[in-house]
């Protein structure tokens, strides 16, 4: 709008220049003044006709009664200080509590993994008569080996494993992962190197034992420092040599348990690696291009039933054979992480999502109250508006302009209490484990869901009220007959 109005300033000199020269040529031609300049005028036309056409060019009629209807809507609530705080106050802790909900199922169902091409990621589950599973390592070799649908495949210890480190204020916290586990992920370092497949050999003298921390642990035990590559991190009493960390943004796989550090499986070397019978291990794929998740489950579904069926010619018992055969891959999405995390925390934030939800309908019912109210309060001043003109779609647009401001005055500070209440949810969540973080930093889709619950639900409250506001009725109890209005 300050551009706009500049233009037209720059409009106004641009017209009385064009009529002084005018006036000057007429002048030369032999007319008075007086004369000239009444010929320049007639030969111009209108100039606030032309200035008009002008400014419906270069500034949208819409757009400048907007800014009217936006600025005319802060003064008067600047007038009304009571009713606005305790309208906005409504709302931002119906709001408040609502942003701080969707944070968390943000965080646990929709922000994708900073990974490259993290809607490629499938994780390879495992149904049994028991329930969910993880897998052995000797299921994972054959996956990763015999399968014709995935680019790459990792695997993850599911549990974890804890480094020492003096004068922590926690000890760092880890897990075993394959050596191609950040090149299947698209990762790349900050300081260093990451581990690498020649790191994950079985068998190997040396090389398995070197480690890739994270940009956390870098920060807190270790200072940042540039020359951390070369140093040990002491791993069950074993030392581990440091050879990279990672970004910021990656703190391992499972939402809200942040990893710091990560060693290669080969570093094991006991009877894990090879215990067909001991599932220990998630594994992850990444997809083909242009293959689905169904036609990946299908070629997977082989491969398993081919282990299985080796597996089971291990035993000679009839009842464990059947047991092992009615085994079943499952294959869901990792591109919000892991799956467990969200299988324990949905239900119950999703119905604390519903709850608050709830909240923010009787917040918008006291709206609507304190609305109505506000609009028979200004009878008298609606009614001249009317009267002397004023159409009734333009003043509903003005109440719906102070609704929306009510909105934003509230949903700006029900992200102040947002962010309060996040942290309080988090911690409750935890319930003291100090290994459960969640990285509840807004991001640009809580600001938008902020930005659509606020004005939505100043929207909602306020058209009732501005529909009962403008009746022409309520022209006539004030007692001033409304006018046509072009």
């Amino acid at each position: 709008m300050k551009r706009a109005k500049q233009a037209l300033d720059g409009l106004d000199l641009d017209i009385r220049d064009h009529i002084e020269r005018e006036i000057e040529d007429n002048i030369a031609r032999g007319l008075s003044p007086e004369e000239a300049r009444r010929q320049a005028m007639l030969k111009f036309g209108n100039v606030a006709l032309v200035k008009e056409d002008t400014r419906a060019v270069w500034v949208p009629i819409w757009l400048e009664q907007l800014v009217q209807d936006a600025r005319y809507a802060l003064r008067m609530l600047r007038r009304n200080p009571g009713f606005a705080a305790v309208a906005s106050l409504s709302l931002a802790l119906a709001i408040g509590a609502n942003t701080a909900v969707f944070s968390l199922v943000n965080v646990l169902m929709l922000r994708d993994l900073p990974v490259a091409s993290p809607h490629d990621l499938v994780e390879i589950g495992r149904l049994s008569e028991g329930g969910r599973g993880n897998f052995a390592y000797p299921i994972y070799e054959r996956i990763r080996d015999q399968n014709a649908v995935l680019s790459g495949v990792l695997t993850v210890q599911s549990g974890t494993v804890q480094a020492t480190v003096d004068d922590a204020p926690r000890q760092p916290i880890g897990r075993f992962v394959s050596g191609n586990f950040f090149e299947v992920l698209g990762l790349s370092p900050v300081v260093g190197r990451l581990l690498s497949p020649g790191d994950d050999r079985l068998g190997a003298a040396e090389g398995s034992t070197v480690t890739v921390i994270g940009y956390g642990l870098w920060q807190r035990a270790f200072g940042e420092d540039p020359a951390i590559v070369g140093k040990t991190l002491m791993v069950d009493t074993v030392p581990f040599t440091i050879v990279g960390v990672l970004p910021r943004t990656f703190e391992g796989l499972t939402v809200g348990r942040p990893d710091d550090f990560f060693i290669p499986i080969a570093s094991r070397r006991d009877s894990w690696l090879d215990n067909w019978d001991f599932n220990w291990l998630t594994i992850v794929g990444r997809l083909k291009p242009d293959t689905s998740r169904e036609a990946a489950q299908i070629n997977l579904d082989v491969v398993f039933g081919r282990f299985l069926e080796d597996f089971a010619a291990r035993t000679s018992d009839a009842d464990a054979q059947r047991r092992i055969r009615a085994h079943r891959l499952t294959l869901d999405s990792a591109r919000a992480g892991l799956s467990a995390p969200r299988r324990e925390y949905s239900t119950p934030v999703l119905l604390l999502m519903g709850a608050v939800s709830l909240v923010l309908l009787i917040a918008c019912a006291n709206a609507v109250n304190l609305l109505l109210a506000r609009g028979m309060a200004r009878r008298r001043e609606i009614g001249l508006r009317l009267a002397i003109g004023a159409s009734r779609g333009r003043l509903i647009r003005q109440l719906l302009t102070e609704s929306a401001a009510l909105g934003l005055i509230g949903g700006a500070a029900g992200l102040a209490l947002a962010m309060w209440g996040t942290r309080v949810l988090a911690v409750f969540i935890a319930d003291g484990d100090p290994a459960i973080a969640f990285d509840i930093a807004p991001d640009g889709r809580v600001f938008l869901f902020t930005g659509v619950i606020s004005l939505g639900s100043a929207l909602l409250a306020g058209l009732a009220p501005a529909l009962q506001a403008t009746r022409t009725n309520v022209t006539l109890e004030s007692g001033v007959t409304p006018a046509r209005s072009t």
